[in-house]
């Protein structure tokens, strides 16, 4: 079964690094998405050593990334020094999230994780040169969002202290996040490739991830979840699939970056997370209550709707001129 899915790299690959216009990019990144999580969901229930697991898929992104070292330009250095942030706060992105869906249900993670877009609207008002425009439509399809998606964990929330602190925790570092890579990819003067923006994120990430693995104990693991790895019957081709499909999220997540607002992006992020639950209903079997089919449908058309409200708006020259660069 897992052989039958390297058809699949190639395709992945072509559809991240072609050209294909904003809503084609944007349905690509959501796709992508889905299916990285319902990847890393099977791998996670026999995988031991998480930060591993994020580790082998940088490096496979790194050799990827290769391929294309001829589009790794940049006209500063300045630049370069400005976006050694971004790959501490992917990391830890990565790192926080696999932890919050340890110690909570994904139904408890959505709840907090579709509380972003409302935060990082206000902080883009605020510390954006050019603020995301609002309506009452805006509003009414965030609110939709957020309560639809209360409904749905609200049938099988489990939290811990410790859960809500992490998910918290992620929560703010995705915010920061976000908006940093907002201001840098939509101004004219900051002139990097994407392909090296990429491989600085998967190649700089990795200490982080390190780091955290000698503090937390998980490093000492490793060697026997590699040799789980390497025993388990085409478990060495999803840790592959997993590595070839997070460089082109990845990818497909700079674009997506510079096309729409750190909200917007947030917004999408958790109408893709609603679809994985969906596929893992469909695909994996989990269970889904009535209460909790009628959310994530209220959900999933807040978003849809915000999406729509945010595409139609007129962008700005900044904007435009990105788009174009991407």
């Amino acid at each position: 079964m897992s052989a039958a899915l390297l058809p699949l790299i190639p395709a992945l690959l072509w559809v991240a690094f072609a050209d294909l216009g904003a809503h084609v990019t944007l349905v690509s990144w959501m796709l992508a998405g889905v299916g990285m999580s319902l990847i890393n969901k099977t791998l996670s229930k026999d995988f031991s050593a998480p930060l591993l697991l994020v580790v082998l898929q940088m490096l496979v992104a790194d050799v990827i990334l290769i391929s294309r070292r001829h589009d790794m330009k940049f006209d500063r250095y300045q630049d370069l020094a400005i976006w050694m942030v971004v790959p501490f706060t992917y990391a830890s992105i990565l790192a926080t999230g696999n932890w919050s869906l340890k110690e909570l249900t994904m139904s408890t993670v959505m709840v907090f994780r579709n509380v972003l877009p409302l935060m990082t609207f206000f902080a883009e008002r605020w510390l954006m040169p050019q603020p995301a425009q609002i309506s009452f439509a805006t509003v009414l399809s965030m609110l939709m969002t957020l309560i639809g998606t209360v409904l749905y964990g609200c049938s099988n929330i489990s939290v811990t202290a410790k859960g809500v602190f992490i998910v918290l925790l992620n929560e703010a570092i995705m915010v920061v996040d976000k908006l940093t890579q907002r201001r840098l990819l939509q101004s004219t003067d900051f002139k990097v490739s994407l392909p090296l923006l990429m491989g600085l994120n998967n190649t700089v990430g990795i200490l982080p991830l390190v780091l955290l693995a000698i503090f937390s104990g998980e490093i000492w693991t490793w060697p026997s979840a590699i040799q789980e790895v390497h025993e388990a019957s085409g478990f060495t081709v999803l840790v592959l699939l997993s590595g070839v499909m997070g460089c082109s999220l990845g990818y497909l997540s700079l674009r997506v970056g510079g096309l729409v607002s750190a909200t917007s992006f947030l917004i999408l992020q958790n109408l893709s997370k609603v679809l994985g639950i969906m596929a893992g209903v469909l695909l994996l079997g989990d269970p889904i209550s009535g209460i909790s089919a009628v959310g994530c449908a209220i959900s999933i058309a807040g978003a849809a709707s915000f999406s729509y409200l945010t595409m139609a708006q007129p962008k700005t020259a900044e904007d435009q001129q990105h788009a174009k660069r991407s």
